[in-house]
């Protein structure tokens, strides 16, 4: 019931994000909301999404950390940097 709970949060969430970008002006059809349940890893699971869709640019937000750690990427980040060559890859804050 919890996991449920939990994801039900998490679909509302990443719709609002998808609003934004709506409303910022991608076309509908340009933002896609998908959540994965399991999987090796979220690393993992975003490279192969990567891959699959052909996408030349990777563009992902960082932890929400602050201080001196703040200044390295998060590790899904970092295995992200260390498995994904000749393409741009951007992390934002």
């Amino acid at each position: 019931l919890y996991a449920e709970l939990a994801e039900e949060e998490v679909k509302r969430l990443l719709e609002g994000c998808k609003e934004m970008f709506e409303e910022e002006g991608f076309a509908p059809n340009q933002v896609e909301v998908k959540i994965h349940r399991g999987g090796i890893s979220v690393a993992g699971e975003i490279e192969k999404e990567f891959k699959k869709g052909g996408f030349s640019t990777l563009v992902m937000g960082r932890r929400g950390i602050g201080g001196w750690e703040a200044v390295f990427p998060g590790s899904v980040s970092n295995a992200l940097l260390s498995s994904i060559s000749g393409k741009a890859f951007f992390i934002v804050t």
